[in-house]
């Protein structure tokens, strides 16, 4: 199979990709979803940003990591998600933070979004899946293309592999901080259920106008579908002593 030395080979790429050249990468993908996928400035205020990166930044530091993050906060309607970007900065949506029952729960969240990065899973799959893009960008240095394609693979679903890595670093990260996991269930149970609930307002929007939203809200969901087995990760958080 053609596909196994590409991984292999984007795998081990990905460990000698220099910081300046995903930090570039991230920029350039960030910019590209505020034109064309909706991304709007956070709604937070400049503080509420602030606490929470910093709260995120002593959690990583009881835990022991070494490994920092950037971690961006921006809005798309109240639709609640959080996604590592293939570079390795976080972008989290409002609607998490106003969903989250807890700061245990947002950091639990950002904990998962944090072992992605960790494992560089954006990043391998992005080479994985982009491979001659990746090199030729790199080459000529124009990021432009290589957002492009780190878009589309933002709309593919990480590996059920990277998703348990992901799991089991936060998990690891919650205990050693003494969060509560069960926190973090219930905040993927409302990332999952978030859009499901019909509100009085909607409930008198005609059935055209109720599709038109359900497509902007679904929006970022879809396009970063990186979260399968949401039901038995739920439980996975859920009985997590």
């Amino acid at each position: 199979d053609v596909c196994l030395p590409i991984s292999w080979a984007a795998d081990r790429s990905a460990a000698w990709i220099p910081a300046t050249w995903t930090q570039a990468l991230d920029r350039a993908v960030i910019a590209q979803l505020r034109a064309t996928e909706g991304l709007q400035p956070s709604a937070l205020s400049d503080a509420e940003q602030a606490r929470l990166r910093a709260r995120f930044n002593q959690v990583l530091a009881v835990a022991g990591q070494a490994v920092t993050t950037e971690i961006h906060f921006f809005r798309m309607g109240d639709t609640p998600n959080a996604f590592a970007l293939p570079g390795g900065s976080i972008v989290c949506l409002d609607g998490s933070v106003t969903q989250a029952p807890d700061d245990d729960a947002l950091s639990g969240v950002l904990a998962h979004e944090f072992g992605h990065v960790q494992h560089r899973h954006g990043l391998r799959t992005l080479l994985r899946t982009a491979a001659i893009t990746a090199v030729a960008t790199w080459y000529f240095g124009d990021f432009t293309s290589l957002a492009n394609a780190a878009i589309l693979t933002t709309q593919l679903r990480y590996s059920r592999g990277f998703e348990s890595e992901a799991d089991y670093t936060a998990l690891a990260i919650m205990r050693a901080v003494r969060a509560n996991p069960k926190s973090l269930a219930e905040l993927f149970r409302r990332m999952r259920d978030g859009h499901s609930d019909e509100s009085p307002a909607r409930e008198s929007q005609p059935a055209a106008d109720k599709a038109k939203d359900k497509r902007k809200s679904l929006s970022i969901p879809e396009f970063l579908s990186t979260h399968p087995d949401i039901d038995r990760r739920i439980e996975r958080f859920e009985n997590a002593q």
